[in-house]
């Protein structure tokens, strides 16, 4: 990982300290979590479990949320405050506002599960408003930025400050008191970076042997890119089946602790995420919503390197929706499918893609395609897709009698952030637009049927994650100008297959 500047290091000083004193108030808003040991009976190992899933609020949040309130003024206190929410720190905010006797408001995106809005609602009482707004956690975010400024009150923000960090942190001294430490290695799940960075300093701290493994979902890799650009990064779109990670950006100060003590990265599926919590079901009759188990699925991810090792997780939180586990079920069987990725040349021509589709690629679960023109004859496009080892050889066969030259991506590629190159001098009259498909398999090969015969594909970046719907960023080449207009009057019509289309600036690109 990167290493810390300078100014980080004065920030890593400051959070410690902000640790310390957390770990001496926190305890007025909740309690300490065990930490269960787990016999793996099929898997011949034995993992170590940190239960934040136990707490009155069936997840870690409160402990930030508290630990922000309680810095406050009584003035500041008394005007309230606002945040926005995945879910989770909804439910730590209500916690702590009933806790201290002041008023939240809770903006939350549309995506939000049912159970943590009831939750936040059950849990503050008369004390939180919960209010739903927008389809990602930055438009809850932005809605929250305006309440905060017309209103004078303080923003809880769910990951990205010292303090909220530091109520995290508190895990972090819970487990450095843990008898039976300390631990080869520790896996913690990021969305944000809150809990990771929290718990990362307060451990490293006292135990700098401790490797601090750091688990992202297919389709979150927020961190990853802010890691890769040393800086945070705004991602294109986010997977939200594990919605309590489901952040689109890293946070400011989270990073720059992650970067300094974070040993290793592990990227997993959403498939993955539910073997782990079928594998705990299994093994110790504990069921934890998606980004709660998103710790362990890196560790099983992981598990012939820390087999036999003193590994523990944490379990952030168990609020799910219970209409979510026939997926989860069902999902958790093919797992052990791979994530496959290649990098194939084509012809910079129209139709070049929806001929590649053809070839056998709409029969699988493409899960990502980036492209952008960066050649007047040639394309180059990355294609991420689901597929059993005798299934990619075929198509891998088939590619070789249509004499396509590709490269199957090596497993840190696949879900790397990719920064799309796009030379806009080789541009004709562009149009870019973002389209929201039906989750199937024949919505993408349906849309690049829409596109005019003679229309080019200058940019694309496609994301589907298996669930809910797909998301695509498309840049269109049209041949005159005329056409062009016609195009952006009635964009993509809706029907079974497209959900929602809208165009967009060049500027708004992952360029």
């Amino acid at each position: 990982m990167a290493q810390a500047q300078s100014s980080e290091l004065e920030l890593d000083t400051q959070l410690h300290a902000a640790i310390q004193e957390a770990f001496e108030e926190v305890y007025n808003g909740g309690k300490k979590s065990p930490i269960d040991k787990i016999k793996l009976a099929d898997l011949g190992t034995t993992v170590y479990l940190k239960r934040e899933d136990l707490n009155e609020a069936h997840c870690y949040k409160w402990r930030g949320a508290y630990n922000r309130i309680r810095v406050l003024s009584e003035k500041e206190r008394m005007k309230g405050v606002v945040a926005a929410s995945a879910g989770n720190h909804a439910q730590g905010v209500a916690l702590a506002a009933k806790r201290f006797g002041i008023h939240a408001t809770v903006f939350m995106p549309k995506f939000s599960p049912y159970l943590k809005q009831h939750d936040a609602k059950v849990i503050g009482g008369e004390n939180v408003e919960i209010i739903m707004v927008g389809e990602t956690f930055q438009e809850a975010m932005q809605e929250a930025l305006k309440a905060a400024k017309k209103d004078g009150k303080t923003l809880i923000h769910a990951y990205d400050d010292l303090q909220v960090m530091a109520g995290q942190g508190t895990i972090g001294e819970e487990i450095n008191e843990y008898p039976e430490g300390p631990f080869d290695a520790i896996f913690i799940q990021i969305g944000g970076g809150g809990i990771a960075s929290g718990i990362a300093c307060a451990v490293k701290h006292k135990y700098p042997d401790t490797k601090i493994i750091g688990v992202e979902c297919a389709g979150q890799l927020c961190m990853k890119a802010a890691l890769q650009e040393h800086k945070p990064v705004l991602l294109d779109s986010v997977d939200s089946f594990c919605d309590g990670t489901a952040m689109s950006r890293a946070g400011e100060l989270t990073w720059q602790i992650c970067s300094k003590y974070l040993d290793e990265h592990v990227t997993v599926t959403n498939e993955d995420v539910c073997l782990a919590i079928k594998t705990l079901w299994e093994n110790h009759r504990c069921i934890l919503e998606p980004s709660g188990a998103l710790g362990f699925a890196g560790y099983l991810d992981q598990l012939d390197h820390w087999k036999n090792k003193k590994v523990l997780c944490i379990a952030t939180g168990s609020n799910v929706d219970f209409d979510k586990l026939a997926w989860i079920a069902r999902h958790a069987s093919v797992s052990n499918h791979r994530l496959h990725g290649v990098r194939i040349e084509l012809k910079e021509e129209p139709r070049s893609l929806l001929h590649l589709l053809s070839t056998g690629l709409d029969h699988f679960d493409i899960r990502n395609i980036q492209y952008g023109k960066s050649h007047s004859e040639q394309a180059t496009v990355i294609i991420g897709f689901e597929a059993k080892g005798l299934e990619f050889d075929s198509l891998m066969s088939n590619w070789d009698e249509h004499q396509l030259n590709w490269e199957e991506l090596v497993a840190d590629e696949i879900d790397e952030y990719h920064k799309i190159a796009l030379d806009n001098e080789l541009l004709s009259n562009p149009v870019f637009v973002t389209v929201k498909l039906k989750g199937i398999k024949e919505s993408f090969s349906k849309l690049l049927e829409k596109i005019p015969e003679d229309c080019n594909i200058c940019y694309l970046n496609y994301s589907y994650d298996g669930h809910g719907d797909a998301h695509a960023t498309l840049g269109i080449e049209f041949s005159d100008t005329k056409q062009r207009s016609e195009f952006t009057k009635q964009k993509f019509p809706k029907d079974k297959y497209c959900l929602a289309s809208k165009l967009v600036s060049i500027d708004s690109l992952n360029i």
